[in-house]
């Protein structure tokens, strides 16, 4: 059964990106790089996320 899952999830085509989700990506990337102080630490993120939903 599991097996059969794999199989259909990789003859699944990708999702497209789309447009505005590259350019919201590329708009985040130039903001981090004037400023790399507003990233957080993927430790920070983890913890910040087991607070709020345990």
């Amino acid at each position: 059964m599991v097996e059969n899952l794999w199989d259909e999830i990789a003859a699944t085509p990708a999702l497209p990106v789309l447009d505005w989700h590259k350019q919201e990506l590329a708009r985040r990337k130039a903001e981090y790089q004037q400023n790399p102080a507003i990233g957080s630490s993927w430790e920070d993120v983890k913890a910040r996320i087991s607070q709020r939903h345990g």
